[in-house]
């Protein structure tokens, strides 16, 4: 059902591309500079890959530092509309166990990342640590995963990351930025330079300070990358292999799982598998900038005295490096998110119709006995429910019955609500099995 609602917004996506090619394209605005999609990327909006839903542009854009960036992709918002982002496949960089994702990956890395990973740094095949952690990895199969895992968290982090990275797809494109811009860039940089005392003389003080404006738009080097980022198509198609393979109930209840399914089981929500940014690079012509240079220019074109030169020089150019410092440094090199998209693949997964068999009713018959015995147990020894059903330490329990299966609802220390799913594997419908619990009693309702 979610595909129907992407097809709503992928329809007012190209309304609002018609819109933007007949005003001019699209654009974002960083540091008061305004960016067009045109100027950037070469096209009228800013785009990635051609078949997967996209986002309006983000406001405000968010800002990433260096390449955290990648860490958004594979995660979801439950919500198209929202830009609040939860872990999905993203956690694949968490050094944790999640079994049904670290199947997915290693199965990618053994048939395709490895291989990736060789061809972007050819001389591995000759290293010897790399080779031995890609036995591990590869032909070990009778370590567990967690295991083989483990090993791979602990590797040199050049194999780490090259490893994990190989499930990206990612190209950045430089792009000029124009002197307008530069000119812009530079405001607050002049500013500064404007307040450094040049002379007693007005006429002098005006002239200097005309040089130190081209001075700044001169000697600043300003330019710009377009990064396409996105999950490799391989590792898209691995996903919904074991997706649309596996049981909702064999997922597991860790966070993976317990996010995976309520990524799936959502009308809504909408994956990152995709995404576009722009990352500016700033720097100054150290040479222009220099002392002696700067000394230079000032004893030739202005009569300034040479007592002076030297110190109006040396706060010129240490108003350029502290100006290169924080801005250049701490802003311009963030990189801003300008959109998400999702793959039609991984928007269209669902788990497998599961059967569900007479013995199975009677398993879970016993599960849920076990579990409102033990919450009959907690309130004599507590006086109180639970807080949760993670409190009762029943986890296999749990984890049998389904947490997408279970609703525990705490209305005070005195009284719950518990709902099963039952043998449709989903709540809220007619096959619900509801309990009531008021002061240690637990009665089935429905």
């Amino acid at each position: 059902m979610r595909k129907t609602v992407f097809l709503i917004a992928f329809l007012l996506t190209l309304t609002s591309t018609a819109f933007a090619q007949f005003f001019g394209g699209e654009k974002v605005t960083i540091y008061g500079i305004d960016f067009k999609a045109n100027e950037v990327c070469g096209q009228k909006k800013f785009v990635g890959a051609p078949d997967y839903y996209r986002t309006p542009i983000l406001n405000p854009l968010i800002t990433k530092k260096n390449d955290d960036y990648y860490y958004s992709l594979g995660s979801y918002r439950r919500d198209k509309n929202t830009m609040e982002t939860l872990d999905l496949f993203n956690l694949s960089l968490q050094d944790n166990n999640y079994p049904f994702l670290d199947t997915i990956d290693f199965d990618y890395y053994k048939s395709i990342g490895l291989a990736r990973v060789e061809q972007k740094m050819p001389s591995l095949s000759t290293d010897s640590d790399y080779l031995k952690l890609k036995s591990y990895l590869k032909d070990s199969t009778h370590l567990p995963i967690a295991q083989r895992k483990k090993i791979l968290f602990n590797s040199k982090n050049l194999y780490k990351n090259l490893i994990l990275m190989s499930r990206y797809e990612i190209f950045s494109n430089e792009f000029t930025v124009d002197k307008k811009k530069v000119t812009k860039a530079t405001t607050e940089l002049k500013a500064q330079l404007d307040t450094i005392t040049i002379s007693t003389s007005a006429e002098i003080s005006a002239k200097v300070r005309a040089y130190l404006n081209r001075l700044a738009d001169e000697s600043t080097n300003l330019k710009g990358y377009y990064v396409d980022a996105r999950l490799d198509p391989a590792y898209i198609d691995k996903i919904n292999y074991y997706i649309n393979n596996t049981p909702r109930i064999n997922i597991g209840n860790d966070q993976f799982a317990y996010n995976l399914k309520n990524y799936v089981l959502s009308n809504n929500a909408a994956a990152n598998t995709s995404l576009v940014a722009i990352q500016l690079d700033g720097s100054f012509n150290k040479t222009r900038i220099s002392i002696d240079s700067i000394s230079a220019d000032l004893s030739a074109q202005f009569q300034i005295p040479s007592a002076d030169v030297k110190r109006i020089a040396a706060s010129i150019n240490f108003t350029f490096t502290r100006n290169e410092t924080m801005t250049f440094k701490n802003k311009f090199n963030n990189l801003f998110i300008v959109r998400y998209f999702t793959s039609s693949i991984i928007d269209e997964v669902k788990f497998p119709e599961q059967k569900f068999t007479y013995n199975d009713g009677l398993e879970d018959g016993k599960r849920m006995g076990i579990l409102v015995s033990e919450l009959k147990k907690y309130y004599l020894t507590n006086n109180s429910f639970p807080n949760s059903l993670r409190d009762l330490n029943l986890n296999n329990v749990l984890s049998e019955l389904g947490d997408t299966n279970l609703q525990y609802t705490l209305f005070s220390t005195g009284y719950i609500k518990l709902v099963f799913g039952g043998a449709d594997l989903s709540l809220n419908t007619n096959d619900d099995k509801i309990y009531e619990g008021k002061n240690g009693k637990l009665v089935r309702i429905k």
